[in-house]
C-alpha cells in the first residue's frame, strides 16, 4: 500500500514539474534582464499552468474516489481535499497575478476588472477569452463553497454533488481560455498534459455522467 501510495505522489509531482517545464525555459533570460514586467508574466503563466494540471487530477479523484481509496486507501480522501485547497489558491493567485502584470504596465490596480468584469460585448477577440477564465473561477468558487458547507447546511448536503459538476464545465471553459491566450499550450510538454487532461476529463464525464443517463434511457 505505501508503494502504491508513493507511486500515486510521484505522478502528482511528475505531473505538475512536466506542466510548467515550457515556461521555465525562459527563467533565466528573464531573471537577468531584471524586467519585472517579464518576470511577472512568467510567474502567472506557470500557476496558469499548475492550476490546470490539478484541475484535471482534481477531477479525476473526485470521478473515481470509491475505487481509488479501495486500490490505494482512505488517504486518498485526504489528498483530494489538499489538491483541491492548492488547486483554488492558484486559481485566484492566477487572475491577481494578472492584475500585478496591469499595474505595472498601466499604474492602475482594477481587481473588478480582473475578477469581475464580464463584458457583454467584448473589445476584441482577447477580452471574449477572458471571459471563459472569469466564468471558470465562479464555477469553481461555487463548487468549492457547497464543499464547504455540505456538512452544516442541508441544502448543500443533499445537493454538494451537482455542484461539483460545475468542475467540469469549468475545465473545459479553462482550456478554451489557455487555448485562445496561451503560448505555452503549443509547447512541450505542457501540450502532451494540456490534451491528457483533456482525455481524462472527457474520461470521467462520460463514465459519471453521459454513460449512465444512456442506459436509464435504454
Amino acid at each position: 500500500m505505501l508503494n502504491r501510495k508513493l507511486f500515486f505522489i510521484f505522478i502528482w509531482l511528475l505531473l505538475i514539474v512536466l506542466s510548467v517545464i515550457s515556461p521555465v525555459k525562459e527563467f533565466k533570460f528573464i531573471i537577468a534582464s531584471k524586467n519585472q514586467i517579464l518576470l511577472i508574466n512568467l510567474f502567472q503563466r506557470i500557476v496558469g499552468l499548475m492550476a490546470f494540471t490539478l484541475l484535471f487530477i482534481q477531477i479525476f479523484l473526485g470521478a473515481f474516489m470509491v475505487k481509488l481509496t479501495d486500490k490505494l486507501g482512505g488517504w486518498v480522501f485526504g489528498f483530494h481535499i489538499f489538491n483541491g485547497k492548492l488547486l483554488y489558491f492558484l486559481v485566484l493567485l492566477h487572475p491577481a497575478m494578472y492584475m500585478a502584470y496591469l499595474f505595472k504596465i498601466k499604474g492602475v490596480l482594477d481587481p473588478f476588472y480582473v475578477y469581475t468584469d464580464l463584458c457583454v460585448i467584448c473589445k476584441g477577440n482577447l477580452e471574449y477569452f477572458y471571459n471563459f477564465g472569469r466564468v471558470a473561477l465562479w464555477l469553481i468558487t461555487a463548487g468549492i463553497i457547497a464543499a464547504v458547507f455540505r456538512g452544516a447546511d442541508p441544502f448543500m448536503k443533499k445537493n454538494w454533488r451537482k455542484f461539483h459538476i460545475l468542475n467540469y464545465f469549468a475545465f473545459f471553459l479553462i482550456a478554451v481560455h489557455s487555448k485562445a491566450l496561451g503560448t505555452d499550450v503549443a509547447v512541450a510538454p505542457f501540450n502532451w498534459i494540456f490534451w491528457i487532461g483533456i482525455v481524462t476529463v472527457t474520461l470521467c464525464l462520460s463514465v459519471k455522467y453521459v454513460f449512465p443517463l444512456l442506459r436509464g434511457k435504454k
